[in-house]
């Protein structure tokens, strides 16, 4: 772990991009479905400007629900943030499955994250070199294993994976 860690280094051009989304703070509405179906037609809606109808499908609906969130550099995956962060104010993401869930973003306002003192602009630049470096340690842990483990084969006994794949069928349903 220390040789991976001490390996994570920037560039002024990656800095300058972090800064660029850490010092932004997106007020994002966040429709969630588990059907495609049914985040198909707020996406549908948002592309007409059918707020109301977007409202009534919420009212009459359990299975749509939405979330008002603001985010900030490094609060959510580096693929969703990069959707999020090249979005205008009123405007959406395509619909997206994350982990079973059908999700849209919608882009109420952006707003400039506001600096009382110079101390709290270092603590900002410290705070998102510390997510860069996380994001890089966690690409090099990917790749290290990637590389070490490609082309390994492993036997195993056929009866002992399937009690282990029913525990583990077990584990996750509860």
């Amino acid at each position: 772990r220390r040789e991976i860690k001490d390996k994570i280094n920037f560039t002024d051009e990656e800095i300058n991009q972090a800064q660029l989304k850490y010092d932004k703070l997106i007020h994002t509405t966040v429709y969630f479905a588990e059907n495609s179906s049914n985040i198909f037609n707020i996406f549908e809606y948002l592309s007409n400007n059918e707020f109301s109808e977007i409202n009534r499908l919420l009212k009459d609906s359990s299975v749509i629900s939405k979330k008002e969130l603001i985010l900030s550099y490094g609060d959510v995956y580096k693929h969703i943030e990069n959707i999020i962060y090249s979005l205008k104010e009123n405007e959406f993401s395509i619909p997206i499955q994350m982990e079973g869930i059908w999700n849209l973003f919608y882009v109420t306002k952006i707003e400039q994250r506001k600096y009382a003192a110079l101390e709290d602009r270092d603590k900002a630049i410290k705070e998102l070199t510390k997510i860069l470096a996380g994001r890089k340690e966690s690409n090099s842990y990917a790749k290290f294993n990637k590389d070490f483990f490609n082309d390994i084969k492993v036997d195993a006994d056929g009866e002992l994976f399937k009690i282990i794949a029913k525990n583990l069928s077990e584990i996750f349903k509860q």
